[in-house]
């Protein structure tokens, strides 16, 4: 987690370059990605204690909220908006009950 800390304090989660180049055909690029990211969150999930059931939209979706959880609290963000903020995203959108919401340019 200080790698992450560490990362998200030096904007690296919104640069594209260096983020590896993984295969020279953009789809199979694509899809190690996302192996890599999956791997991710079932260790973040598992060193948490988060039950997650792979395949299962509502299961992703609580473990998604619950990383997030103890990310701002283990940082100290009082709320998601701060941390986005932090992060250097200047826009982004929100998803609730009555749907999507496009997040502002600022």
């Amino acid at each position: 987690m200080g790698a992450i800390d560490k990362n998200l304090r030096a904007n690296k989660f919104i640069e594209v370059e260096g983020v590896g180049k993984l295969s020279k055909n953009s789809l199979v690029n694509i899809k190690y990605h996302f192996v890599i990211t999956t791997a991710m969150v079932t260790r973040y999930c598992s060193n948490y204690g988060i039950p997650l059931t792979h395949h299962d939209a509502l299961s992703d979706a609580k473990a998604a909220g619950l990383i997030v959880s103890k990310f701002l609290h283990e940082n100290r963000f009082s709320n998601l908006d701060q941390l986005v903020r932090f992060a250097g995203y200047a826009n982004y959108g929100v998803l609730g009950g009555s749907g999507f919401r496009k997040g502002r340019t600022r």
